[in-house]
């Protein structure tokens, strides 16, 4: 993968890169839910006894509206996953501090947008977090299909879109590793 030597590569970096991930992850879900109530007519009320499946924290007062609330937040988090994360990769493979040619950062600094040239091992570490939430989503997506709240389009959904990032992934990690050659 990608040949970083063991000072480099860390855990506790890696924990820290996973806290704004999960905070974007958790509010997506529950925004969603929010904003669909505003939209179409369910109704939803908050408490810590129960839930619908994965959707902690919230009750419905039917299994329809719970299974439309859970639908349209499983795509919303997909999107927002989609998003984030196809950020994070397009970032390393088109601003890697290690691979971008002077002229261009001197372009990306005179704009004042030097937040955008990331290094290798910072690039890791993002990368590994957003994998790490990737496979966490795909576990309650999961979850909740085999229980029967979720369709299989929406797998279907995140699956591609996770199929789609998971390449790009191999690809930053494959030019990473020619690099260290």
């Amino acid at each position: 993968m990608l040949n970083c030597s063991v000072g480099q590569i860390s855990a506790v970096k890696i924990l820290d890169e996973l806290i704004l991930p999960l905070v974007i992850v958790a509010v997506s879900r529950y925004l969603s839910i929010f904003i669909a109530a505003l939209v179409l007519p369910f109704s939803f009320s908050l408490s810590l006894a129960g839930g619908y499946h994965s959707l902690w924290f919230i009750d419905f007062p039917n299994k329809t509206q719970a299974a439309q609330a859970n639908l349209i937040s499983w795509l919303f988090v997909t999107t927002v996953l989609a998003a984030y994360f196809g950020f994070v990769v397009f970032r390393s493979l088109h601003f890697s501090h290690e691979q971008l040619h002077p002229k261009h950062a001197q372009k990306l600094h005179s704009r004042n947008m030097e937040f955008l040239i990331i290094n290798q091992e910072e690039a890791f570490h993002q990368i590994v977090s957003w994998l790490a939430i990737d496979l966490l989503i795909f576990t309650f997506l999961f979850f909740d299909f085999l229980n029967g709240g979720l369709g299989a389009a929406a797998l279907g959904y995140f699956l591609g879109i996770s199929g789609a990032l998971l390449t790009l992934c191999y690809v930053v990690f494959d030019r990473a590793r020619k690099l260290n050659a």
